[in-house]
């Protein structure tokens, strides 16, 4: 693959990412006629409820093993040191489109919420879910995240850039604000489904066991200056406030 193949491969990653992100947001809050995450099921639910964990284990095995250190070393030898994370992003969205596009609903109804006010509150809930989440992304260099600094770095010829270790910002009081946001985004609905519900315990599940992982490989990669962030910073929840800088 020429350089300039590597970094319109990197870009045009950068862009599924949000396409598929879109869609998720729209699965989620039913904004997507005949195709939502409490659409009426096509298929039994017994028959349903497995499709939908496999999928959402299909998406935690991608995610989490494409980013484990064994996986990327054994990687390295196929693929431009520039591109490793180029890759990881398009078996992502692959495997997130496949959640959103292929999940079997579960319309049956587990609580609802009928006052206007509630209803509107949480929707805003919802909405502050991914606002964290996205600011999170973003704060943390969402060009390296997504691989578009490294492809970048290889097409300008130049050595590759470290990972960085951010501590700012939301990062000041959680160590995961995205997987924050995320989980509140996840849990805010005011008509909980079977199907929602077993699509936010399972994709909570894999959340957890996911930190857990990338606390451990960036305490590899970063070492005694992560680990002392990591016993000063809550994990996912701010429930105290972290002193000094």
């Amino acid at each position: 693959m020429t350089r300039s193949a590597a970094l319109l491969f990197a870009v045009t990653g950068f862009a599924l990412v949000h396409l598929v992100f879109a869609y998720l947001i729209f699965w989620l809050a039913n904004l997507l006629p005949g195709h939502s995450i409490d659409s009426p099921t096509g298929a039994s639910l017994p028959w349903a409820f497995v499709i939908d964990l496999l999928l959402v284990a299909l998406f935690g095995l991608q995610h989490s093993g494409m980013a484990r250190r064994r996986f990327k070393a054994v990687t390295a030898r196929w693929v431009a040191p520039g591109l490793e994370r180029a890759v990881y992003v398009w078996f992502a969205v692959a495997a997130l489109f496949s959640v959103v596009h292929f999940s079997q609903p579960l319309p049956v109804m587990v609580w609802s919420v009928d006052q206007p006010l509630l209803r509107g509150l949480i929707w805003l809930l919802f909405a502050c879910g991914w606002a964290i989440a996205a600011a999170a992304y973003w704060s943390v260099g969402i060009l390296y995240l997504l691989g578009v600094e490294q492809a970048l770095a290889l097409y300008r010829g130049r050595p590759q850039p470290a990972q960085p270790f951010v501590d700012s910002w939301a990062y000041r009081y959680v160590r995961n604000p995205q997987q924050l946001g995320l989980l509140v985004a996840f849990w805010s609905t005011p008509d909980m489904t079977l199907g929602h519900l077993v699509f936010a315990a399972a994709m909570t599940a894999y959340i957890v066991v996911g930190m857990s992982y990338e606390k451990r490989d960036l305490v590899a990669l970063h070492g005694q200056s992560y680990a002392d962030y990591a016993k000063g910073v809550p994990a996912v929840i701010p429930w105290r406030l972290r002193r000094g800088g």
